[in-house]
């Protein structure tokens, strides 16, 4: 659920060996674009992005054949920020 990506950021990256299935791109949109015969991401993703996006971005990783796309979940900036204040 969204709820597991609240407070979370995310880090994602799409490494050497994409097919452009463009299986990601249809997932999410929104994170995920084909071009030049590879998958990228479209924006560093931010804890909104991440709250949002973040079930259909696993999916995304989950179903691509090639297991190319890469998640890095990170502590939310905010909550760094708190901590460190």
């Amino acid at each position: 659920t969204p709820a597991e990506w609240n407070g979370v950021g995310m880090r994602v990256w799409i490494d050497q060996g994409c097919i452009a299935c463009h299986a990601c791109e249809y997932e999410c949109p929104e994170v995920f674009r084909v071009e030049g015969g590879t998958s990228t991401v479209r924006c560093e993703l931010d804890d909104d992005m991440a709250a949002r996006y973040g079930d259909r971005i696993a999916n995304a990783a989950g179903g691509c054949p090639v297991e190319v796309i890469k998640i890095e979940r990170e502590p939310a900036k905010a909550l760094s920020a708190s901590a460190a204040g």
